[in-house]
């Protein structure tokens, strides 16, 4: 009888094609993240005239925090000025790919670092950390024109920027609050190449 033949010799052939197999996707380089897409924005819900009126009310009630004014606030900013929005899931993955899992938001500004710090930003893959310290990267012109334009329009929100704790690679650009979703709007190459 042929030594492959008897049960043993089966079965033991069986579990080494069974090594085999994972130690090759193991050894196997892994498919890289595409790079993130945009996702097409939530038109605002309300007209202009209707948002003009609901605002006066609202000042003159003395709302301060209200999310879905702040949302909307936001929404029809982007929308006005043409700002495209990252998928978020897209972005951690691709960030994840690139620097490791061992990257996290940053704030802009000490405000912004201060506002959220030891805070997570939940993805459907993992939840990436809001660190305590502010972003000490350059910011390309054009990408400081855009947080302007945000700011003006939407004093409530605060910004973070990707970051690996070395403060390398190349980073985007989130607008949030507490109270709010996120939105990832903009993107730019190490050290002033910008990309929407």
């Amino acid at each position: 009888m042929w030594p492959f033949k008897n049960e043993s010799s089966v079965a033991l052939a069986n579990n080494v094609s069974e090594v085999v197999q994972e130690t090759a996707e193991v050894i196997l380089p892994k498919k890289s993240a595409p790079f993130p897409s945009t996702i097409s924005l939530e038109k605002p819900e309300l007209s202009s005239d209707e948002m003009d009126e609901y605002m006066q009310v609202v000042k003159s009630v003395g709302v301060d925090c209200c999310a879905a004014v702040i949302e909307e606030k936001l929404r029809r900013c982007l929308c006005d000025e043409g700002i495209s929005r990252y998928d978020t899931d897209q972005v951690i993955k691709y960030l994840d790919e690139q620097l490791g899992k061992d990257w996290v938001w940053r704030g802009l500004r000490t405000i912004d670092a201060e506002h959220l710090k030891h805070w997570s930003m939940d993805g459907q893959t993992r939840n990436v950390k809001f660190d305590s310290r502010p972003y000490t990267g350059t910011i390309p012109l054009p990408v400081l024109l855009t947080i302007e334009k945000v700011q003006k329009t939407v004093p409530e929100v605060f910004f973070y920027i990707s970051a690996p704790k070395e403060d390398e690679g190349d980073p985007f650009l989130l607008v949030t609050s507490r109270y709010i979703g996120s939105y990832i709007i903009e993107r730019w190459n190490e050290p002033n190449f910008r990309e929407r």
